[in-house]
């Protein structure tokens, strides 16, 4: 409602405008610290009322605050004050909880990524550890050679795709902001060169023939989750 934001932006500048005149008056000497005081209060606390302008909590503020430049006027500067004081009660919990709100999301999503690629990796990895003991003790020479060399080394990449997924989902995990708009990106990118290296290596395909083994789909669940949490963060 941009109708209601301007308004309360100027009516935070005659706020302002209208402290000035309420404390530029021979005002009792006991009060004097109490008006030089509102006076500063009034006058940071408008900066908040323009950022806070058009939410409810900007409302609510500047009620209190419009409330508070009714006493100023009389002189009653320590009412003005608890009026102000409310003002910013209402300013700070609003910002507490967006930040906290913000906060939890951005923890809470960071975790699901890289829990999303640790379960898939760990999957992977069981599943051949299991193909690799069976290898061990076949009855056939060549298969217990591939057995012992471990089959981690012949599905795994040698291009580094793994280590760049990693690097790239904690990069994600510690930022924030445009920082994480970026990183997310970065993801995104490594995403897609792992979903090439799964879809083009014929060692997983051959051993997902096996029973009970899917590797291929455990791999393309998880980098299609991630790949859909990074495309709402991403740029």
């Amino acid at each position: 409602d941009f109708v209601q934001a301007n308004a309360l932006l100027d009516q935070a500048d005659d706020l302002l405008n209208s402290a000035s005149d309420s404390t530029s008056g021979s005002a009792p000497e006991t009060d004097s610290s109490l008006a030089d005081q509102f006076k500063v209060r009034l006058t940071a606390l408008v900066a908040r009322l323009k950022a806070a302008a058009g939410t409810p909590a900007g409302g609510e503020a500047k009620l209190k605050a419009s409330e508070a430049n009714v006493f100023a006027r009389k002189a009653d500067f320590v009412q003005a004050n608890a009026l102000l004081d409310q003002a910013d009660d209402f300013l700070n919990s609003a910002a507490n909880s967006v930040t906290d709100s913000e906060l939890d999301s951005a923890t809470e999503t960071a975790t699901d990524v890289l829990a999303v690629w640790r379960d898939a990796k760990e999957s992977v990895d069981d599943q051949l550890n299991k193909l690799s003991a069976e290898l061990r003790n076949s009855s056939q020479p060549y298969l217990q050679e591939i057995g012992g060399v471990g089959l981690h080394e012949l599905a795994e990449d040698q291009g580094g795709i793994y280590v760049s997924m990693q690097a790239s989902l904690f990069e994600f995990n510690g930022s924030d902001g445009v920082g994480r708009q970026r990183a997310a990106t970065k993801v995104l990118d490594a995403v897609n060169n792992y979903r090439s290296f799964v879809n083009t290596n014929a060692v997983l395909k051959v051993l997902d023939q096996h029973k009970n083994t899917t590797l291929v789909s455990s791999l393309h669940d998880a980098l299609n989750k991630l790949e859909n949490e990074m495309q709402r963060h991403a740029a």
